[in-house]
């Protein structure tokens, strides 16, 4: 009987295993395909036999060989299918890593992707530590002081005058050259009671004696002897009087232009009981006086009887004060 096994040609038929793999001869007969695989894996293992044992009888084989005792069939089988095992849960392992690695590289493209989808990856990041913010250092603020505020700016011609002002044909009329007040006329500027202010305007004499004045007035009440006076005359004199008494005489100065049709430039500034006063941008005077509160500004021209008529134009009027 030939051992299905091995190939091992048992000669003793009355043998139920055989002499050389030591497996039944009926099991190899009846499952040849497991006797086929395992068997082939032991005998890979297993010393070759020397080529005069397939030469010795049978009866010697028997007696020269003690019986081999090997483990069932079931049992390689069971450690090749646990070596299988072992492997498939490598291969899962493997393929979970690679999937929390796939979403872990996700999520860092979509948390720190730069523009155009080129990312750095990094798997560890350490946390960023922010740098001071430079805080800029504010300037100091400017000490506010009194604002200057324009209360009027009147060019005072025919064409650019404010409403308010007082006209005549004869004795206050505009022109295109500027307002003309003549025979010892005064007109008030369209505007409330000033203190505290700032006033210039250009004078120019047109008809009358060089000795006639013409002046400014302020802190004044109309038509009545309550008015504060700065004038000059066309021979180079200036005066400052209050409410009827002489606070500066007539003083001869260089500053005034003299003459007909010479144009001055008178200035008052009042601050409380101060004033100063200015001819041409020149400082000429400066006084204090405790009844200064709040008037009247008006522009007019001296009347004296016997000197005939005079006339003088007044032009660009500026009135400022601090607030």
């Amino acid at each position: 009987m030939k051992c299905q096994n091995c190939g091992y040609q048992v000669r003793d038929a009355t043998l139920e295993r055989c002499t050389r793999c030591g497996l039944r001869l009926h099991a190899a007969i009846a499952a040849p395909d497991l006797q086929r695989t395992v068997p082939l894996q032991m005998e890979s293992s297993r010393p070759a036999l020397p080529s005069s044992a397939a030469k010795t009888p049978a009866s010697k084989a028997a007696t020269s060989e003690p019986p081999v005792t090997k483990p069932p069939v079931a049992k390689p089988a069971v450690a090749k299918k646990r070596s299988k095992r072992v492997l498939w849960g490598l291969v899962a392992l493997a393929l979970i890593v690679a999937v929390l690695g796939t979403g872990s590289i996700f999520y860092a493209n979509r948390g720190h992707g730069t523009p155009g989808g080129n990312a750095n990856l990094v798997v560890d990041v350490p946390t960023a530590t922010l740098l001071p913010t430079a805080t800029a250092t504010p300037k100091p603020t400017a000490t506010s002081g009194p604002q200057v505020v324009t209360i009027l700016d009147d060019a005072l011609t025919a064409s650019s005058h404010s409403s308010g002002w007082y006209t005549d044909s004869r004795n206050a009329f505009f022109t295109s050259d500027g307002y003309h007040i003549a025979n010892g006329y005064i007109s008030y500027a369209p505007i409330e009671n000033q203190s505290n202010f700032n006033l210039a305007v250009q004078t120019r004499q047109v008809a009358g004696k060089a000795n006639v004045s013409y002046f400014i007035q302020f802190d004044a009440v109309a038509k009545s002897t309550k008015k504060y006076e700065f004038g000059i005359d066309s021979l180079g004199k200036f005066y400052l009087s209050g409410p009827g008494y002489t606070i500066i005489p007539s003083t001869q100065i260089a500053a005034i232009h003299t003459g007909f049709g010479a144009v001055n430039t008178l200035g008052v500034s009042v601050t409380g009981s101060h004033i100063v006063l200015f001819i041409n941008g020149i400082q000429v005077g400066n006084a204090n006086d405790s009844g200064l509160a709040s008037g009247l500004i008006g522009l007019g021209v001296e009347d004296r009887p016997g000197n005939g008529p005079m006339e003088v134009v007044f032009s660009n009027l500026k009135i400022t004060k601090f607030v």
